[in-house]
């Protein structure tokens, strides 16, 4: 990595893109933070003297930044370089070619790593995770229509890692009775087994496991509080 940064984006282990350093003009820094996942362009400032491809080059760069699960881009005065890692042997192929393809691509300096299986798996699972959007019906194990299509890009991604063992975590909030909420968590865990199965997932695999209201991430003293404790985590392990 160069030590003299004019421009860099960064995205490391799945945080939103943030974006430091100088562009053109306003324009430029706020098509960047579009570009980059509707980030905030606070960190750039502006300068004129850069060169002419640098729009292109820093939109292309973008671009193949987002495809990665972790990486940086950047411009040192004279050349441009990314790193990162990549869940798919297909999605390094893409990046790589998108920036050999570019006018200037011979002058970028490339390097992306292949995940292991095991770790593009947590990588990709993880991050659907965080969205919490698994939802379920008030009180019941059954599946939002919403959560059908996340289920589909679940199963999906851990195709990725077929040797691997997926654990269905379930927590609910703390309204209710604690024992018919551990309950519950169970029912809502084996529904998403179930669903996954439907997909293609292997049985062996899957591994459905409630808690209850036991393992709280926020307050259960606020709507917010609860929403987040309502959720479907996932452990993939090797054994």
């Amino acid at each position: 990595m160069p030590d003299t940064l004019v421009f860099e984006a960064s995205h490391v282990n799945g945080a939103p893109i943030t974006l430091q350093g100088i562009v053109p003009d306003n324009a430029t820094a706020a098509a960047f933070g579009v570009l980059a996942g509707g980030v905030k362009a606070d960190g750039l400032t502006f300068a004129t003297g850069l060169p002419d491809d640098f729009v292109a080059s820093g939109t292309a760069g973008l671009s193949a930044l987002k495809q990665l699960s972790d990486g940086k881009l950047g411009f040192d005065g004279t050349r441009w370089w990314l790193r990162g890692k990549a869940d798919m042997p297909a999605t390094k192929d893409a990046v790589t070619a998108s920036i050999a393809a570019l006018p200037n691509g011979a002058n970028w300096s490339v390097a992306i790593e292949q995940l292991a299986p095991l770790d593009a798996c947590k990588e990709s699972v993880g991050a659907l995770a965080k969205r919490n959007a698994i939802l379920f019906a008030t009180g019941k194990a059954t599946l939002t229509a919403n959560s059908l299509p996340v289920l589909d890009e679940l199963a999906g991604d851990l195709k990725v890692c077929p040797d691997t063992y997926v654990h269905v975590e379930a927590h609910t909030d703390a309204d209710g009775v604690a024992d018919a909420n551990l309950a519950l968590s169970v029912a809502r865990a084996e529904a998403v087994v179930a669903q996954l199965i439907k997909r293609g997932i292997d049985e062996g695999r899957l591994y459905a496991e409630g808690y209850g209201e036991s393992d709280p991430v926020a307050s259960n003293d606020t709507k917010d509080g609860k929403a987040k404790n309502r959720r479907v985590e996932f452990e993939i392990t090797a054994e």
